[in-house]
């Protein structure tokens, strides 16, 4: 064997996995698509502070401190929640996934990028993990896989598992916008604007605003739909997007 276990995913479960497999005396590898881990971010970072230390992480990447929550509803009204203590802290989410994979790396997981693997194949007592690299194909074999790649997990479609019908398509990234407080996040339960799930606006700190909506509705227009969100709140209307990408959940 190259490798006992193959690890699919450099985010944090898959770099939390193979780490922890590499400290109990695996020989492991960790397969990341991306040339560089963290990048590109499909996440808010919006977490608990439980998060950072379950993970093991200090607060050199918590951007800002979250106290409440401000809810917007179908009726036009707001509704604050909470602001009597710090409830969430606000990451550096592609910092938090260097810092994990990174951590693993410490502990003897070897690391690959730009790779992304294509097929897996069931062997006599082991599994062929095939990717390509740089252009190049090639091939590890290995005990075990996991799968740590993403809703539309390659590795889940070639070991015949069990894949949820159920999806969030989502659209989020940054605008240049103030929200209402710098330490509320804003919740947007709205049919019109996000059927079936809700929209959000969270403060990054320094002058950072990052927004997002989804919806379980595959009908659903996600551009359209977070340009209607911008246009229909007075704090938000003069927003230029900085950053703006989609992803499923």
């Amino acid at each position: 064997m190259d490798f006992d276990v193959a690890v699919v995913g450099a985010g944090p479960s898959g770099s939390t996995a193979a780490e922890a497999l590499a400290l109990a005396g695996f020989k492991v590898v960790l397969i990341e698509e991306h040339d560089q881990v963290g990048y590109p971010v499909h996440c808010s970072g919006l977490v608990t502070p439980r998060t950072l230390e379950v993970a093991g992480v200090d607060e050199s990447i918590v951007t800002n401190r979250i106290r409440g929550t401000i809810i917007h509803t179908p009726k036009g009204k707001q509704i604050k929640v909470g602001g009597d203590k710090v409830h969430a802290f606000v990451i550096d989410r592609a910092r938090f996934d260097q810092l994990l994979a990174k951590r693993a790396e410490n502990n003897g997981v070897t690391l690959i990028l730009n790779s992304r693997v294509s097929r897996i194949e069931q062997k006599p007592g082991y599994r062929r993990v095939r990717f390509l690299q740089s252009g190049i194909q090639r091939h590890f074999d290995v005990h075990l896989v996991i799968g740590a790649d993403g809703s539309r997990s390659v590795v889940a479609r070639n070991t015949q598992s069990d894949i949820s019908n159920e999806e969030i398509i989502a659209i989020g990234g940054e605008i240049n916008a103030m929200p209402i407080k710098e330490d509320f996040v804003e919740v947007f339960v709205r049919p019109d604007l996000a059927p079936g799930w809700f929209g959000w606006i969270i403060p990054g700190g320094d002058r950072e605003t990052r927004i997002g909506l989804g919806s379980s509705d595959r009908k659903f227009n996600p551009k359209k739909l977070i340009n209607k969100l911008t246009d229909e709140y007075e704090h938000l209307h003069d927003a230029k997007f900085v950053r703006l990408q989609g992803g499923i959940i």
